[in-house]
């Protein structure tokens, strides 16, 4: 007799044990259905989920009622670009926008840029080459072009330029710069007559 109840002692202890753990890890879906008022087997919405006290995001897509931290960790694998205009975009969709802005496109959809720029009048580092001409180097490597670009140029100045040959023609053009040689046709010519007259190189580059 006294062996048989304790063998139904140590069945009962073992039976609310089970119990026990059972209960614990049906809590929070008992939690869960209390709040939503659901029975088991329903599916739970987005609605239903942000009614829990402690809302979850739902990742089949979700609405968000305030700002969400993001603790400096990142969100990955966003779509290669926008489509609505209040959609996020990634990084590489944001660097090759803001890289080409203000380019314009050729008849091949690649990207090129204009620039222009002018020597400085009175200063331009004019050398001499003969009695009658001089020549400049126009340093374009400011505007950081990655292929000879095609390069189109003037001259300025208060006076006699409209007498000289040459200030038109592109000589060793590359991605950094040319030279611009200057014939005057009106007698003899040096940089400091030239740069007294403010004689300057316009010029303009489009490329990419």
């Amino acid at each position: 007799m006294k062996k048989i109840t304790v063998n139904k002692i140590f069945l009962l202890m073992l039976i609310s044990l089970c119990a026990f753990f059972i209960l614990d890890n049906t809590t929070s879906i008992k939690y869960a259905l209390a709040f939503t008022l659901k029975n088991s087997g329903q599916f739970f919405t987005h609605e239903d989920w942000n009614n829990l006290p402690n809302d979850f995001i739902d990742k089949s897509g979700d609405i968000m009622q305030g700002n969400l931290n993001m603790g400096s960790m990142g969100i990955n694998n966003l779509p290669p670009s926008p489509v609505d205009n209040n959609e996020i975009a990634n990084k590489q969709y944001v660097d090759n926008t803001v890289g080409n802005s203000g380019a314009a496109e050729d008849i091949y959809g690649q990207y090129f840029k204009i620039v222009c720029d002018s020597t400085m009048p009175g200063f331009t580092a004019w050398t001499p080459v003969t009695w009658n001409s001089i020549r400049v180097f126009i340093d374009t490597s400011g505007a950081a072009f990655s292929n000879t670009p095609l390069y189109w140029t003037s001259l300025g100045g208060n006076t006699r330029h409209y007498t000289t040959i040459g200030a038109t023609s592109i000589i060793d053009p590359s991605a950094s710069g040319f030279f611009i040689y200057l014939i005057y046709t009106n007698g003899s010519i040096d940089p400091a007559t030239a740069n007294s007259r403010n004689w300057h190189i316009n010029w303009c580059g489009i490329g990419n």
